[in-house]
């Protein structure tokens, strides 16, 4: 019953946004055009209400439904508010240097096309970007570091959201990157998957490809508990991949801790779940852990180096200052908390919407050197 409330009150909520963002379009286009034909406005009202909750209506479609149309649909859907995004942006920028500079002969009509042309191209650039590999090296101190681990590299990835918009072919694509890596390991806290349950096998295939000196490393995100983990996992027992559910190994004389997800509306002791694990205190530890957070705990635990992701680094500007806020400056890069090191991925593709803007997908090429 609560989890129900919880759903609806949040879709209601994302549904008015989405309305009165919409309806701020609508506002702009009777005015700067001159609309005042009644039918016609009406008619613009109706298709900005459509539009409106196309996201939820196409996210619904596409988590039961698999063809050309609910793909198409949930693409278009997510690329048209990011273009609605930054085309009022661009307007109300052009408004408020025109409110500044006192440019009363400022042509109204035609700064609506300019911010059209111009919110078209950007958000073009940015989603063919959203599709675009690229690799991200880092060096990353580690005290007590075992001699033999001195300058190898690691592979860490996530949020991969394989679906309706990326399939195998992508993960194969990234499979292919980190293969020329030659990694000593793979550190995965993903995302794997969108949401949706169908045709997990075929997306996964790619990744019995995956290569790796040791070993491939995995620890579960949001993303599985909202499907069934118990699937996800069989799939992935058919792979070279090496699940990590609240426990911790030693690979070569490093502490490797991973800590799964919480199951939905589930709450996760971090204090008592670091307790069980028993850690080597001598030994360097690192964690696989979704999410940036629980950072106390993780640093009372001794832990020296944290991966995470899930963030996205919120894709789009300017959303990525929430996310700044959120996660206390924790949500990319390599940071520091006390005697803590946490690096967060920005997410190797992206949840709805297929934009990013001012930020690239990245597989991570770490080289580990003794401090």
């Amino acid at each position: 019953m609560q989890q129900t409330f919880f759903i609806s009150f949040f879709l209601l909520l994302f549904s008015t946004v989405l309305f009165w963002w919409h309806f701020l379009l609508y506002l702009i286009v009777v005015k700067f055009f001159w609309i005042t034909l009644f039918k016609t406005k009406i008619l613009l009202l109706l298709l900005a209400l459509i539009l409106s909750f196309s996201f939820v209506v196409s996210s619904s479609l596409a988590h039961f439904y698999e063809n050309l149309f609910t793909k198409f649909l949930y693409f278009s859907s997510g690329i048209w508010l990011g273009f609605l995004l930054y085309f009022e942006i661009i307007v109300w920028l052009i408004f408020l240097y025109n409110f500044v500079f006192k440019k009363y002969s400022f042509d109204y009509k035609s700064s609506i096309y300019f911010a059209l042309i111009l919110s078209i191209l950007f958000v073009g650039y940015w989603v063919c970007c959203a599709f675009s590999p690229t690799v991200k090296n880092i060096e990353i101190n580690i005290k007590n570091l075992p001699e033999n681990w001195n300058g190898k590299k690691v592979v860490m990835i996530s949020d991969i959201h394989l679906g309706l918009i990326y399939n195998a072919n992508f993960m194969t694509k990234i499979v292919s990157q980190i293969n020329e890596i030659n990694p000593e390991a793979v550190f995965i806290v993903w995302d794997l998957f969108d949401g949706m349950d169908w045709n997990l096998g075929e997306l996964v295939n790619p990744l019995n490809n995956l290569k790796s000196k040791k070993w491939v490393y995995y620890v579960t995100g949001n993303h599985e508990t909202y499907l069934w983990v118990e699937k996800i996992a069989s799939l992935l027992e058919k792979a070279w991949i090496k699940i990590l559910n609240d426990e911790a190994i030693n690979i070569d004389w490093i502490n490797l801790i991973g800590l799964s997800y919480p199951e939905r509306w589930e709450f996760k002791d971090f204090k008592t779940s670091f307790d069980k694990l028993n850690l080597d205190k001598t030994q360097p530890k690192i964690l696989l852990y979704h999410s940036p957070v629980h950072l106390d705990q993780a640093s009372n635990a001794g832990i020296d180096l944290q991966f995470s992701g899930h963030t996205h680094k919120w894709q789009m500007f300017p959303f990525n200052f929430i996310t700044q806020i959120v996660y206390a400056g924790h949500d990319y890069w390599l940071t520091n908390y006390q005697n803590l090191q946490i690096y967060t991925s920005n997410g190797v593709w992206t949840w709805w919407p297929t934009l990013r803007t001012f930020n690239r997908w990245e597989i991570v090429n770490i080289i580990l050197r003794k401090l």
